[in-house]
């Protein structure tokens, strides 16, 4: 079985299909830090922010348990002869698609791979975040 972990932003396209969607909004943005407006999820400073965001760490672990308790069961299914999809998503989503989304769904991916799962990580809106977001920042600075 196959797993994928996407990031995106709600921002720019419709949720992509998954088999879990998590939203985190709710989690503080870095967005709104100096200087890490264009920085991603993949930049140590943006990642050690959002995962010590208050409940964030606390939020991975529950969402890391349930997940990887729906893979074993997928797996179990699997061995038994049952019919389980080919590919398993798994998508974070935030505002753009850049901060929380992208830490996220990297550490996940991350996570998953190193226990051996075929994991792989997209994130599907963080190049034209980024690029919007520097293109602000000029902007901002001529002015």
């Amino acid at each position: 079985m196959k797993i994928k972990v996407i990031s995106f932003g709600y921002k720019y396209e419709n949720m992509p299909k998954a088999s879990f969607v998590f939203d985190l909004r709710f989690l503080k943005n870095p967005y709104w830090q100096p200087g890490m407006r264009t920085l991603s999820g993949l930049d140590q400073a943006v990642f050690d922010f959002v995962m010590s965001a208050a409940g964030s760490e606390d939020f991975y672990q529950q969402l890391k348990q349930m997940v990887g308790l729906a893979l074993k069961l997928a797996q179990a299914k699997e061995a038994a002869g049952g019919h389980v999809a080919d590919e398993v998503t798994i998508a974070f989503g935030c505002t753009g698609g850049q901060h929380r989304s992208v830490a996220f769904a990297q550490r996940l991916g991350q996570d998953l791979a190193a226990e051996g799962y075929d994991a792989a990580i997209c994130h599907r809106d963080l190049a034209k975040s980024q690029k919007r977001e520097i293109a602000r920042l000029k902007e901002e600075t001529k002015a």
